[in-house]
């Protein structure tokens, strides 16, 4: 049977089975994705129309497991364990063995426990996801991403080196984006951190869709650059204003072209988690 670990912020992984004698897990069951659209209906006029881009809206996913124990009191005491280890006041990160390179930040929905025989119980646990999709384990430029474990088939990841590179040190950098998704900083509110560290007036150009971003002041030697989302860091200090106010878009599944003019790169750190449906 497949393992289960559950994170809880600010404690250390572990894995279920490890914590409640007899509770073992089965299986974890995700509903597609839906999507979620904004449509205006005229009066006289047929059918509605549709306003803006669709939405990938919650999901959820089903955990499912087992409990045997040696009589009703040993399951009554479990419960105290179970119903603590599966809640708490924030969300969850969760990933399996079958998928351990992929993690789901939920929230836990109320569930029940169906007797199987004298001291054996089976319950499922619906879990909302409410980012819509899920996550690698590490970010892009962590160094733990491609070690074992952490990455898996179905992460969308080619075997060739070269899209794995997110630390470059020319004015020329190859971004793959091995998510289901477009990684949008500005209407999807994504996670995504771009640091530069060069001397003069950096302007990155994703020749891909064309998003551009622009520090209009000039950068010594010392000076860090930090491009988080769609806000600009000089250092710690926020320098938003004196940028064109872009972002960068990096399309999903394919290499991101991305110039870098106006300074002489010393380096570029692209950071983000990846994302899945």
């Amino acid at each position: 049977m497949p393992d289960l670990f559950i994170k809880k912020t600010g404690q250390a992984e572990f894995n279920v089975e490890d914590q409640v004698t007899g509770m073992h897990y089965l299986q974890m069951a995700r509903t597609p994705p839906t999507m979620v659209g904004t449509y205006v209906t005229n009066a006289g006029q047929d059918g509605e129309r549709k306003f803006g881009q669709s939405a990938y809206g919650p999901g959820t996913i089903t955990l499912s497991f087992y409990y045997e124990g040696y009589d009703y009191n040993t399951f009554r005491l479990a419960t105290h364990d179970i119903y603590r280890l599966l809640s708490d006041r924030d969300f969850l990160r969760i990933r399996d063995s079958i998928e351990p390179g992929i993690v789901a930040m939920v929230e836990p929905e109320t569930y029940e426990m169906t007797k199987q025989g004298v001291s054996e119980y089976s319950f499922d646990v619906p879990c909302d996801v409410k980012a819509a999709h899920r996550q690698s384990l590490y970010r892009s430029d962590s160094p733990y991403l491609w070690q074992s474990g952490a990455w898996q088939f179905g992460m969308n990841i080619p075997f060739d080196e070269a899209c794995h590179q997110y630390v470059f040190t020319g004015n020329n950098c190859s971004v793959y984006n091995p998510s289901d998704i477009d990684i949008d900083p500005y209407w999807q509110r994504h996670d995504l951190k771009i640091t530069i560290k060069a001397v003069g007036s950096p302007k990155l150009i994703n020749a891909q869709n064309g998003s551009t971003f622009q520090y209009n002041s000039t950068m010594t030697a010392n000076d860090t650059l930090v491009l988080d989302g769609v806000t600009a860091l000089l250092n710690g200090t926020d320098v938003t204003k004196d940028t064109n106010l872009g972002y960068l878009k990096l399309d999903r599944l394919t290499m991101n072209q991305i110039a870098v003019t106006g300074c002489t790169v010393k380096e570029i750190r692209v950071s983000f988690p990846f994302l899945y449906l």
